[in-house]
């Protein structure tokens, strides 16, 4: 899990990226991206550099640029 900004950015290990806030009451989901890496062995953390996502898993590593423009 990452945190960006207020938002907490995870990984789940098949493949998937979720974006959402969590505080005392819970977690609340913002967004949601099934498939983003094959869904096998997806066990690398997250990296976030100068807007962009870096991720991998046991076949292929992608970047995800996330700057506004």
């Amino acid at each position: 899990v990452l945190l960006l900004g207020d938002s907490l950015l995870s990984l789940g290990e098949r493949g998937t990226v979720s974006l959402g806030s969590a505080d005392a009451k819970g977690y609340t989901a913002q967004a949601r991206l099934p498939n983003v890496l094959s869904g096998g062995e997806c066990w690398a953390l997250p990296v976030y550099v100068q807007g962009r996502l870096f991720l991998r898993d046991g076949e292929k590593a992608v970047c995800l640029d996330l700057r506004k423009d």
